[in-house]
């Protein structure tokens, strides 16, 4: 009996031993680490090129400690000069802040921004997409599960196979995805037309929960199933990075300053055209966190915030001196938020290569800009261009390039590959610009022309003179501009206008309270779309094959019918209007 009971006692031993052990691994989970360290303590000095190698030294050290322990604080305090770094950048883990002194205090600086072997420029890492093309979520190797269709605010999936449950864990970021599509990689990589990260929150049965409701819908497309994505059940692993495939969550990095050299302070040489051009970033690396916060940041570098895959973050109180862009969102990035920012421009070697300002495409979708101001002599691309993208709101935004002259489009919304741009609000929006080749074009595929896109412009007001880019009301359906641009300038025979404002296979419009110095209106398969306060008294209002409501407009004249297949209606209320007016 005393033997019983002491195998008893010793199972019941074990067993709460294992119990409790659970429960410890549970609350790891739950309450990271909160350790606060100082990067000084790992060797950091702060003086500047002078102390490159225990700067760059420090900090690698200092992140991987946190790494280790799951979480912590690393505090940058004000140094004698600034902290210098050269690399390729450091894979920052879950659970981490990083702070310092204050915005014009704690610095740390890439001296070197070509020193690294991917990503030129780049200080931090969230997520290894984006690193390579050897180290990234498309590559061959990365797992993907099929799951039964989920709707908006769903919040699980159940795996076709519950057998992959296994290969899931609680706490990892994964990314949903429907809709796949080559996009035009000699590897054949795929991405997906819905596509969004979230972290799984529990695993019962091939039932898969989510610590948020999806914002997309994941549907079987193309006889497609929707999958999930395992960016963390892969061996592959970037060599030179020493990190293997991963997503960052709950990051926070505040109160500092972030800088890129815009020559090469190590070696006092300037940096090369080829590797302006080609190869340099920003501070960091394109591929984005999860649930995280940036605030509070004073950043001078070549690119500024964005990139893929960031989700559920929040971008404020920003100080931003960049020559590229403002920010870049696509492949996955949603629910993010950018808010009370000053962007102005930085003169650098590197102005050439300027692409577009805001990016926001290729799925991404919940995203929302607004208080932010950018100034200066920006020559870039298209000023915001909005591809593949849903739920995008951005307002109260003054955007001031007096001397930009270029024959791009201002604002450029438009579908690829069957995927609509939808629910779209520009609102209280300043464009000033010298020269502009068109204000605004939205564009759909002939597919997509009875969806209500709902997409609003409310409050807009261009400044600027069009240089004249000719759009064709015959014949020119679909949604890339490049190609329509080209084939237009084929097609000389054919009724061609120049255009300021123009829209294409597109239902669901509505411009309300506009301002346009220059420009005609061209609307051609326009269904469902609404003009009121629109005051374009240089500019012609012309329609074909559309439906458009006009109410309190003010343009030099208005047509409808071009070349057969317009609205008489439109024409005679704008006639009417017309002579109210006198």
């Amino acid at each position: 009996m005393k033997s019983l009971s002491l195998i008893i006692i010793l199972t019941m031993t074990t067993f709460c031993k294992s119990q409790n052990q659970e429960r410890e691994n549970i609350l790891m989970q739950q309450a990271p680490a909160t350790e606060t360290i100082n990067l000084m303590s790992f060797g950091a000095k702060g003086l500047g090129v002078a102390s490159l190698k225990e700067d760059t030294a420090a900090l690698h050290k200092a992140i991987a400690y946190l790494n280790a322990k799951g979480g912590g604080k690393l505090y940058i305090p004000n140094p004698p000069e600034f902290y210098a770094f050269a690399g390729d950048g450091i894979f920052v883990g879950n659970n981490i802040e990083i702070y310092g002194d204050g915005k014009d205090k704690s610095e740390i600086r890439n001296v070197d921004p070509i020193s690294g072997h991917f990503l030129h420029g780049t200080i931090f890492l969230f997520s290894t997409y984006g690193a390579g093309d050897n180290t990234n979520i498309f590559q061959d190797g990365i797992d993907q599960y099929e799951i039964q269709d989920a709707k908006l605010n769903d919040q699980q999936v159940i795996l076709k196979n519950p057998a992959n449950a296994s290969k899931l864990n609680k706490g990892e970021i994964v990314v949903l995805g429907s809709g796949r599509f080559n996009h035009g990689t000699k590897d054949k990589k795929s991405r997906f037309h819905n596509m969004e990260l979230n972290e799984i929150s529990g695993i019962s049965n091939g039932v898969i929960k989510f610590t948020y409701p999806f914002s997309v819908n994941l549907d079987s497309k193309d006889g497609a199933a929707p999958v999930i994505v395992n960016i963390n059940n892969t061996q592959s692993q970037n060599k030179s990075l020493k990190i293997r495939n991963a997503t960052s969550k709950n990051i926070y990095i505040h109160d500092m300053s972030f800088t890129q050299a815009q020559t090469n302070e190590v070696t006092n040489q300037p940096i090369s055209r080829e590797d302006m051009k080609n190869s340099l970033t920003g501070v960091w690396q394109p591929g984005g966190a999860f649930n995280s916060k940036f605030e509070n940041l004073y950043i001078s570098a070549y690119n500024t915030i964005g990139g893929n895959m960031f989700t559920r973050c929040e971008f404020s109180n920003l100080e931003l001196h960049a020559k590229k862009k403002l920010v870049d969102f696509g492949y996955g990035a949603s629910n993010n938020s950018v808010h009370d920012v000053v962007w102005k421009f930085l003169p650098s070697p590197a102005s050439d290569f300027a692409s577009s300002f805001i990016i926001i495409n290729d799925g991404t979708h919940n995203i929302e800009m607004y208080n932010i101001k950018a100034d200066g002599d920006w020559a870039g691309e298209n000023i915001i261009l909005l591809s593949q993208a849903k739920n995008i709101n951005i307002h109260d935004v003054d955007i001031n390039f007096p001397h930009y002259v270029n024959s791009s489009v201002g604002i450029s919304i438009g579908d690829n590959e069957g995927y609509a741009s939808e629910n779209i609000t520009i609102k209280n929006f300043t464009l000033n610009v010298s020269k502009i080749g068109l204000f605004t074009t939205i564009y759909g595929e002939n597919q997509f022309s009875d969806i209500n896109r709902n997409i609003v412009f409310d409050n807009v007001t261009y400044c600027g003179i069009v240089t004249g880019n000719r759009v064709s009301v015959d014949g020119l359906v679909g949604g890339n501009a490049r190609k329509h641009a080209k084939k237009a300038g084929k097609k000389a025979n054919e009724s061609i206008l120049g255009a300021g404002f123009a829209v294409r296979n597109i239902s669901g419009l509505q411009l309300n309270n506009m301002s346009v110095a220059s420009g005609d209106f061209i609307f051609m398969n326009t269904n469902n779309a609404t003009l009121d306060h629109v005051i374009a008294a240089n500019s012609n209002l012309i329609s074909k094959n559309s439906n458009l409501t006009t109410s309190n407009n003010q343009f030099l004249n208005s047509a409808s019918d071009i070349r057969g297949g317009g609205n008489r209606r439109n024409r005679n209320e704008e006639k009417r209007e017309n002579k109210q007016r006198q």
